[in-house]
């Protein structure tokens, strides 16, 4: 099974999110053959300690426990860990940093192309309200709505890049950059030992 078992404690400002693993594969990247702390998370961690880090605003103090089956000969990996999960995030930054730009420049494409079509929809209203257009003409008319659909998707688009892909991926950007710098502690549990 996949589940992540997860408990939530809170005592007073002091949050620790506990993540019970059922192995040390559920936590890396099985594919991954690096030596840790140079392994990658695997990606139901990530997303699992990413949603839970997510509930918390980003300046709130956290504290994350990873528990693991105890195993013979684990201390050594155990020591390991905490960084494994710092180098994770911190290496996944650039990615975010990288899509960040991408959405920027495509808002601001977006942006002049909203403006272009502004001031072609104006220019239309200008001559409409002059009389120098009629009104009343199907071309006129057709034009008049294709110029309306045009704004309003160039302007919903702009308002999409900004207002929703922009903020969330640099809320993403915040919180990996968070929990790359989270103190990590590191506990194991009987294998039978089920929460």
């Amino acid at each position: 099974m996949q589940i992540i078992n997860v408990k939530e404690l809170k005592s007073g400002k002091e949050n620790t999110l506990a993540f019970r693993f059922k192995s040390i594969n559920q936590l890396f990247d099985e594919s991954d053959n690096r030596l840790l702390p140079y392994r990658e998370v695997s990606e139901l961690a990530e997303e699992t300690i990413f949603s839970y880090v997510d509930l918390y605003p980003v300046r709130a103090h956290l504290d994350l426990v990873i528990e693991l089956p105890q195993e013979k000969n684990r201390d050594s990996e155990i020591k390991l860990i905490d960084e494994a999960i710092h180098n994770h995030f911190k290496e996944r930054i650039p990615d975010i940093i990288h899509y960040l730009k991408l959405t920027n420049r495509e808002g601001m494409y977006s942006s002049i192309i909203t403006l272009v079509n502004a001031i072609f929809g104006l220019t239309f209203l200008y001559f409409m309200n002059t009389g120098d257009l009629s009104a009343t003409s199907i071309p006129v008319e057709i034009i008049g709505f294709l110029l309306v659909i045009a704004n309003w998707a160039s302007m919903w688009n702009t308002y999409e890049f900004y207002f929703y892909d922009y903020r969330t991926l640099y809320r993403k950007k915040r919180l990996y950059n968070k929990i790359s710098l989270l103190p990590v502690s590191v506990k194991t549990y009987p294998p039978f030992n089920q929460l």
